[in-house]
């Protein structure tokens, strides 16, 4: 697990220390046991990245329109009115509302009165790119220099969405390539995770038919040893002694239900106790009047 201090954390949220602080004290943002600085766990504060980042995409629906909103902030220039001439030059249309725009704060002196928002949702990356000066990227992609710079201090990296389109401007060749892949390697990934998971159910579903076979399989063979046993005694029987075992059995099955057997004695309708069973079959063994004669 990634150990990382309070500056860095700050860093990768956009936000100051004391704010970081304050998360660590209200429990949003746990604080690693030990002695020394306050350390933060690096997967949290990505956790918190991403929290930030959700709450502030349900005020902003349309993050592309909040992005100009964005860039309009950090260049107010931008916002003043230019008409095309005839010969095709463009002139500013209002004088006095280009002074006024052009008397803002703007580039990164415009980031302390920016809202938080912008930063939870695009990264800080990408806001710190969009404020820089024009002059700092001649001939350099801002969209790789804010990826850089996501990868390396950690944060959100820029997407290929319109809104990152307005704050950096078209991205390189390299970043739609980078993109592509990207997305090539997530489609992937899902589509293994989806065949794991589809195997690891079925394999879920021999088991259980196997167990449910299993178990069918020795009530069967349980119920046909009890036919099998009850088939041996009373082939040792007489017929007739057999028929009057059975009427003796229903007869005892009712007496025991008005609780006139003893307590020992626990036959039913069915089936016979064994001691009641045993006096029966030494019965049957005994010589007849009949066959005697």
């Amino acid at each position: 697990m990634d150990e990382i201090g309070v500056a860095v954390a700050a860093r990768r949220l956009g936000i100051s220390e004391p704010a970081v602080r304050k998360m660590i004290t209200a429990g949003r943002l746990p604080r690693l046991t030990g002695s020394g600085p306050a350390l933060v766990a690096s997967a949290d504060v990505d956790r918190v990245t991403h929290e930030r980042r959700a709450d502030a995409l349900r005020r902003h629906p349309d993050p592309a329109a909040f992005a100009r909103q964005v860039r309009e902030h950090l260049w107010p220039g931008e916002r003043v009115a230019r008409v095309t001439l005839a010969d095709g030059r463009t002139e500013i249309a209002d004088p006095q509302q280009a002074y006024d725009l052009f008397g803002l704060k703007h580039g990164r002196k415009a980031l302390a009165t920016l809202s938080p928002d912008a930063v939870a949702l695009f990264g800080w990356a990408a806001v710190e790119t969009a404020a820089s000066d024009r002059k700092a990227f001649a001939g350099a992609c801002r969209t790789c220099y804010a990826d850089t710079a996501a990868r390396v201090h950690g944060g959100l990296r820029p997407t290929d969405a319109p809104a990152y389109r307005v704050l950096l401007g078209d991205p390189c060749p390299a970043d739609r390539k980078r993109w592509a892949a990207e997305a090539e390697q997530h489609r992937r990934e899902v589509t293994h995770a989806r065949m794991t998971e589809q195997r690891q159910r079925q394999d879920a579903e021999r088991a259980a038919a196997r167990q449910e076979f299993q178990a069918a399989r020795t009530q069967a063979e349980t119920a046909a040893s009890r036919l099998r046993t009850a088939t041996r005694v009373y082939a040792a029987l007489d017929p007739s002694v057999a028929r009057e075992a059975a009427t003796q059995a229903r007869a005892r099955g009712a007496f025991k239900a008005v609780s006139r057997m003893p307590s020992w004695c626990d036959c039913d309708a069915d089936r016979q106790c064994s001691k009641h069973a045993e006096t029966d079959r030494r019965a049957a063994r005994r010589p007849r009047l009949g066959r005697q004669r």
